[in-house]
């Protein structure tokens, strides 16, 4: 984004005064001394790490930050550095654009997990600008929903940040014309941030951009919340989603997921291991819940229904689905395409 659009925003200027004030009092001469003490490090802790990963093909990144400590990330603040704000825009973008252009794959969102609550705002002046640069009001955007990933020390206590940054992005997906958003629910891996496996998600992505920008008629949509009612007996949720044909569980967390082939033949999954949860009110705990996908004859071929329980809460409100960084999230439709995270 721009300095200028970036100014425009509450988040946009907290993210310029934070560069401004690491920069201030500073001469070139001092930032570039140590952005080169900085780079000197950072080469050294790669080729250490290449070099045990050579000896030593078994080793986890723990173990290698073990031995020679974590990444001596992030490289300091200058004028002069790629990642200072609006820098990628000017270079990059602005310098160069506009040429012909189908679309835009936006993948991108970790690094704002702090200020996740101001995404959407950035997210629709980017692609507000980005259209504006290329004169092409309709540009399509096909938006990644953050994959799951938490850092091993917040496993113990996920700090929600992910969650809401997710849906930060669905909901920009939702409300700009010609944009859509993939979900990467069974995608990531647990205290790896860059995952391994990067086919599945290049795959929902293409399909995605062969069905919206090009046209061919190939599977791409995920099971989403259309309904969220309390039963008629008050003890149960009970969810509606869409694209839901062939609705079913498959493993619980990526690593299980891509640990088995076959899909769980049971139509209901124990609490803890659903991805559920449920809440008496807005403003209550919610804990796990026992699901189980429900056949409906009065519903279209596209809709299914999963009634939720617990007897921790026996008259549940509300409720909320994958609402973790990392955690269950098993539930796919018959194109093998993940459910959308929800909370309500």
């Amino acid at each position: 984004m721009s300095e200028h659009l970036l100014e425009q925003t509450e988040l946009g200027r907290s993210y310029l005064q934070t560069y401004r004030d690491a920069i201030a009092g500073k001469t070139d001469e001092e930032m570039l001394a140590a952005q080169t003490s900085w780079q000197q490090v950072f080469d050294k802790w790669n080729a250490d790490v290449a070099a045990v990963k050579e000896e030593h093909p078994d080793y986890s990144q723990p173990q290698i930050d073990a031995m020679l400590g974590p990444c001596p990330w992030q490289p300091p603040v200058t004028p002069f550095a790629e990642r200072r704000p609006y820098t990628l825009y000017e270079a990059m973008i602005r310098r160069v654009a506009p040429y012909t252009l189908a679309g835009v794959l936006w993948y991108q969102g970790e690094e704002d997990e702090l200020n996740a609550v101001g995404y959407g705002e950035l997210l629709r002046g980017l692609i507000a600008e980005w259209r504006a640069t290329w004169h092409d009001n309709a540009l399509p955007f096909l938006v990644v929903q953050l994959p799951q990933w938490i850092a091993e020390a917040d496993a113990e206590h996920d700090p929600l940040r992910w969650p809401v940054l997710r849906d930060e992005q669905f909901a920009v997906a939702r409300e700009t014309p010609h944009a859509n958003i993939v979900c990467a629910m069974g995608c990531g891996e647990f205290d790896n941030i860059h995952p391994v496996d990067k086919r599945t998600l290049g795959m929902r992505l293409g399909d995605t951009a062969l069905h919206d920008v090009y046209g061919l008629q190939i599977p791409c949509a995920s099971p989403e919340l259309v309904d969220l009612q309390v039963s008629e007996g008050g003890g149960e949720m009970v969810v509606t989603f869409n694209h839901a044909q062939g609705l079913h569980w498959h493993g619980t967390t990526p690593d299980t997921m891509r640990a088995i082939a076959d899909i769980a033949e049971s139509t209901e999954r124990k609490a803890g291991e659903s991805g559920f949860e449920i809440a008496a009110s807005a403003d209550s705990e919610f804990v796990p819940a026992h699901a189980r996908i429900e056949p409906r004859d009065d519903l279209g071929s596209d809709m299914r229904v999963v009634h939720l329980l617990s007897p921790e809460v026996p008259k549940p409100t509300h409720a909320r689905h994958a609402w973790r960084s990392w955690g269950p999230a098993p539930l796919f439709n018959g194109d093998g395409l993940p459910a959308f995270p929800f909370t309500r």
